[in-house]
C-alpha cells in the first residue's frame, strides 16, 4: 500500500530496501569506485555497437535476478569485432 504513505517515507523506505539488497547480493560501495577492477560478483556483457538493444536485451535476458541487481560492466566492440577503448567514468552511478 504505498500510495497511503507520503512521498518522502516512500523515499527512505526504498533507500532501506535497496541497501538491504545490496548487503545481502554482497555488493559494496567500493566497487563504483573510478579504475576499481571487475569484481568477482559483477557480470561484464558484451555489446557490438550497432546492435545495442538487440545484443543488450539478449544478454540481459540471461541473468539471474540476484546478476542484475549487482554489478554489470559493459564492453563495447566496433563493426570489426575489436573492443573499444574507453574509460569508465561510471556514467551511470550516483556516488554518494
Amino acid at each position: 500500500m504505498p500510495h497511503v504513505l507520503r512521498e518522502d517515507a516512500r523515499v527512505i523506505l526504498f533507500r532501506k530496501w535497496a541497501a538491504s539488497e545490496k548487503t545481502l547480493n554482497g555488493n559494496s560501495a567500493g566497487e563504483f569506485e573510478y579504475g576499481a577492477p571487475i569484481s568477482v560478483g559483477s557480470t561484464l556483457i558484451t555489446i557490438q555497437r550497432g546492435r545495442i538493444v538487440e545484443d543488450g536485451y539478449a544478454q540481459l535476458a540471461t541473468l539471474s535476478s540476484k546478476a542484475l541487481k549487482g554489478t554489470i560492466r559493459v564492453r563495447f566492440q566496433n563493426e570489426l569485432g575489436l573492443d573499444e577503448a574507453g574509460i569508465d567514468q561510471d556514467g551511470v552511478f550516483k556516488g554518494k
